[in-house]
């Protein structure tokens, strides 16, 4: 009986350690959805008026595991892969550094993961897997969006865009006809190589 109330003491001590982490940790990934959510809702009334096709949250293989991209855009230019971002606050960085930082109006600094350099390695992933289907030479553009309008981005690079920014960028990128690809074919090989 001795031992059982020493396990359910250790237990308590254990649960009351980690429940601030845990906390901050769900609040986190409920911002980032919110902020996928938000960016989905208004990329998708652009692509529907343009014909171009949209995956939110894309599984994808990569080796013996997966990695998730935020948003994918199959667009008559090219495949555009966003990572997006939900922070509050100023964002500090260069592009060549593999850390960038979120200041709060709080005073917290945090970093977090060049997300240029993140999504560098989601197209890496994809091209793989696309050229496993056939599919060569297919543009994929590298886009980082913040959909937070109150976050401040101190970092300069004509990949990185507000969510607005974003929108009106894919509302009047033009092309010309000879560039065009087959957004059905290419969204029908995303659906099989995703993985559900």
């Amino acid at each position: 009986m001795k031992y059982i109330w020493m396990l359910i003491l250790l237990m308590v001590i254990y649960v009351l350690i980690n429940y601030k982490r845990w906390i901050v940790t769900y609040r986190i990934n409920k911002a980032g959805k919110m902020g996928e959510k938000s960016s989905y809702k208004v990329l998708k009334k652009i692509c529907k008026k343009k014909g171009y096709k949209i995956f939110k949250n894309i599984r994808i293989p990569l080796y013996d595991g997966s990695t998730e991209i935020d948003l994918l855009i199959v667009a008559s230019y090219g495949i555009l892969v966003i990572e997006n971002k939900n922070l509050s606050g100023s964002v500090f960085g260069n592009i060549q550094d593999k850390n960038w930082y979120q200041l709060k109006k709080s005073g917290e600094k945090k970093t977090f993961y060049n997300p240029i350099m993140q999504n560098e390695g989601h197209i890496k992933c994809l091209n793989h897997n696309l050229i496993k289907m056939g599919i060569k030479n297919i543009s994929i553009l590298n886009f980082v969006v913040f959909s937070n309008e109150q976050c401040e981005i101190n970092v300069c690079d004509k990949r990185i865009f507000m969510l607005h920014e974003m929108a009106r960028w894919l509302s009047n990128k033009k092309i010309k006809n000879s560039n065009r690809i087959n957004i059905k074919k290419i969204s029908e090989i995303i659906k099989e190589i995703k993985i559900n």
